[in-house]
């Protein structure tokens, strides 16, 4: 993957050049004399054109080089191009690689991925691969999407993932998910499907959490008192609890408890008037009671 390294370099020389526009700006602010600037302004010019031809060369092969990582990350993925979509920001640096399409299964080249060497990436997508297992740089993904692979996690300690907003960890195999306060970016949490050994599971710390789906896991209960959540799944599980609150859940606007072993569902009166004016959807089974 060495093309990285090289798009890297060009990337260093654009900014060296940049750097030395400023410098020669500052030296014409601080002449004194009408020849002083006269000349150093001719000399200032004739460098800013050479420098402005230099980043118009720079960023020809910067774009060159980005065809080309593009064409490595494809060999080194495997599949073909309109399996994958991969995103750059403005100073050339891989930020997102995902599936473009999810809905059918892509054969890795390489089961076991690293992505250490993507300073930059923010968003990876290695969802219905037969991936099993990938390294990256945790202190800047945000979106991480390992629906249907066959990764396993004796350990996800998500207190590593500082900017983590968006997890899917769908089908995966994990057997212990810690959680803390220092996720409070996290907005989703997908774990459906989700071999996950813990019998009791608390997002009561996570106050941004706006999506959790617990569905189809082993989960006996869950701990949730957040203000911001909107969507709750909890299809085919098998609580230990059979009665459930969501009363204090203002800004709820759907949940889904079909198959599971909640026989009564206990909902406030706004929720009532939501549920009339279709601004809350509850899915519940012919068995399952709401009581208001």
């Amino acid at each position: 993957m060495h093309i990285c390294h090289v798009l890297q370099q060009g990337l260093e020389e654009q900014k060296k050049l940049l750097d030395e526009i400023k410098e020669l700006r500052g030296q014409i602010e601080d002449i004194e004399t009408v020849s002083e600037f006269m000349n150093k302004k001719i000399e200032a010019e004739r460098r800013l054109v050479e420098i402005v031809d230099g980043l118009t060369v720079l960023q020809k092969e910067c774009e060159g080089r980005k065809l080309n990582f593009k064409e490595e990350l494809l060999q080194y993925l495997g599949g073909k191009e309109k399996d994958w979509e991969f995103g750059f920001d403005e100073d050339g640096y891989v930020v997102k690689i995902r599936r473009a399409d999810a809905h059918y299964e892509v054969p890795l080249k390489n089961i076991n991925l690293n992505f250490l060497f993507l300073d930059h990436l923010e968003s990876l997508d290695l969802s219905n691969t037969n991936l099993n297992s990938v390294n990256f740089n945790k202190n800047n993904v945000s979106n991480l999407n390992l629906d249907n692979t066959n990764v396993f996690f004796p350990f996800f300690d998500l207190g590593q993932f500082r900017n983590m907003e968006f997890l899917n960890l769908s089908y995966a195999k994990v057997d212990k998910l810690i959680l803390n306060n220092n996720n409070n970016k996290l907005k989703s949490l997908v774990l459906y499907g989700c071999k996950l050994k813990e019998e009791v599971l608390d997002v009561s710390e996570i106050l941004n959490l706006e999506i959790l789906d617990i569905s189809e896991t082993y989960v006996k209960d869950v701990k949730f008192e957040n203000p911001n959540l909107k969507e709750l799944y909890m299809e085919n599980t098998k609580l230990s609890r059979k009665k459930l609150d969501i009363s204090e859940l203002y800004n709820l606007v759907r949940i889904n408890i079909e198959g599971s072993d909640i026989s009564e569902l206990y909902i406030s009166k706004d929720q009532e008037k939501k549920i009339k004016d279709k601004k809350l959807q509850i899915s519940v089974s012919e068995s399952q009671s709401l009581i208001s």
